[in-house]
């Protein structure tokens, strides 16, 4: 069955995370889900360079094992700057790791709507932008 692109959502995202595919293929999938205001960055770092030199996104898809900046320390920048947008974390890794750095960064008041494991489906995108639909009405 082929996908339909979804009604437009008028909010940013940015995807870090280090690997290529995965940037490309959960932008192509945000753009299906009718996100159309997309930043990339391959570590913590150019993300931070990103949300300093332009509009913070609404939005942030974060890998927690990357080279350079990782998305643990990444999220301890996010802090300082006093970011309130929606965090959505993604690994590879054990359930149980990302539910510690979820923990973890909600001790921080980080607005970390869900941890995904990786690979990111269409599905599990859709539940998240979802839940971000949903707590951006209550505010």
């Amino acid at each position: 069955m082929p996908y339909l692109l979804k009604m437009e959502r008028p909010y940013a995202a940015l995807i870090v995370d280090d690997s290529t595919l995965v940037r490309k293929v959960l932008s192509e999938q945000l753009i299906l889900e009718g996100v159309f205001k997309i930043a990339e960055a391959d570590n913590g770092e150019p993300a931070l360079e990103i949300l300093q030199s332009s509009a913070r996104p609404d939005i942030i898809f974060c890998d927690l094992q990357m080279p350079g900046m990782d998305g643990l320390e990444f999220l301890r920048h996010l802090t300082a700057l006093d970011y309130d947008g929606a965090l959505v974390l993604m690994s590879g890794e054990d359930e149980r790791i990302l539910a510690s750095v979820k923990t973890l960064g909600k001790a921080q008041n980080l607005n970390i709507l869900v941890s995904l494991e990786k690979p990111i489906t269409r599905e599990k995108l859709a539940s998240a932008l979802d839940l971000f639909d949903k707590s951006a009405e209550e505010i």
